[in-house]
């Protein structure tokens, strides 16, 4: 593996048709990347988005389908974006398959298409499957989800549906906890007194 590969700063994966690490200078003429945070339309199913790693350190060994990047890892992905201390990808018939994210904690956030209103998530560990497009927080794991909160041991959050599921710890250790915020808090409306009836 040459000295340039090794030193990879910022990674683009596709996850249909498979792409190579880019290196540093090819990344110097690459267009230009979505500011982070900010949502980019969805596409098709047949037109998935790839899969934009940026890190202190990245190497990346096709034959045996691994990658590690370390050092304030940045994932972005269309609307999703993830940050981490260490991330390891696992590549199926050289495509992307898998992530595994460690931090203290690891965060997401994921603006669903068509919304605005993004799911924030965070937790010691996630792993992140592409096809099934589900990202498992496990580790004192923590998502909010429109004003509303979940914290457990382990929440599964399905990036397609959109949809939360927590769990508790084995042995029943930590429960699941979970904070509904009313719909007018969350809107910030205030309820007005009802009006006096008029005096005749």
């Amino acid at each position: 593996m040459s000295r340039a590969e090794r030193l990879a700063l910022v990674a683009s994966v596709a996850l249909a048709t498979a792409m190579p690490i880019a290196s540093a200078r090819d990344q110097a003429t690459a267009p230009a990347k979505p500011a982070p945070g900010v949502a980019t339309p969805s596409r098709a199913a047949a037109d998935p988005q790839p899969v934009d790693i940026q890190a202190d350190f990245g190497e990346i060994d096709r034959a045996a389908g691994r990658g590690v990047y370390r050092g304030n890892v940045v994932i972005q992905q269309g609307g999703m974006r993830i940050t981490a201390a260490e991330v390891r990808i696992i590549l199926e018939d050289d495509e992307l398959a898998r992530v595994e994210i460690d931090g203290a904690p690891a965060t997401f956030e994921h603006v669903p298409p068509g919304s605005t209103l993004p799911t924030r998530g965070m937790a010691r560990n996630m792993v992140y499957e592409v096809k099934a497009a589900t990202v498992e927080l496990k580790g004192q794991a923590r998502v909010e989800q429109r004003g509303d909160e979940v914290a457990g041991e382990s929440i599964r959050y399905d990036l397609k549906d959109d949809r939360v599921l927590a769990a508790s710890g084995e042995g029943g250790g930590e429960r699941v906890q979970m904070t509904i915020t009313p719909r007018r808090a969350k809107e910030g409306e205030v309820k007005k007194p009802a009006a006096e009836p008029v005096k005749k």
